[in-house]
């Protein structure tokens, strides 16, 4: 079962998805997004304990960071001077 409209109006006191999708987040509360932006609700993860709700996954920023960074790699110089 999923929440309608105005129950999560209710819980986030907003009504703009983007606004939504913020009071959500700043929850905790688990959603999915459909095509439109809109956030979908499920009910059952609104009243499971937080052990129990299922995590966003997690961006491994080191990682990308190193990659972006080209740590580990050497760049010539625009000349071919050290």
């Amino acid at each position: 079962m999923i929440l309608t409209h105005d129950q999560i109006v209710e819980i986030t006191q907003r009504v703009r998805a983007s606004a939504q999708r913020r009071m959500l987040d700043h929850l905790n509360i688990p959603y999915r997004q459909r095509p439109d932006g809109t956030p979908v609700v499920f009910e059952a993860d609104i009243h499971a304990p937080a052990k129990e709700r299922p995590t966003p996954p997690r961006l491994r920023l080191p990682e990308a960071r190193g990659l972006l960074a080209g740590q580990g790699r050497q760049v010539a110089s625009p000349r071919g001077r050290p």
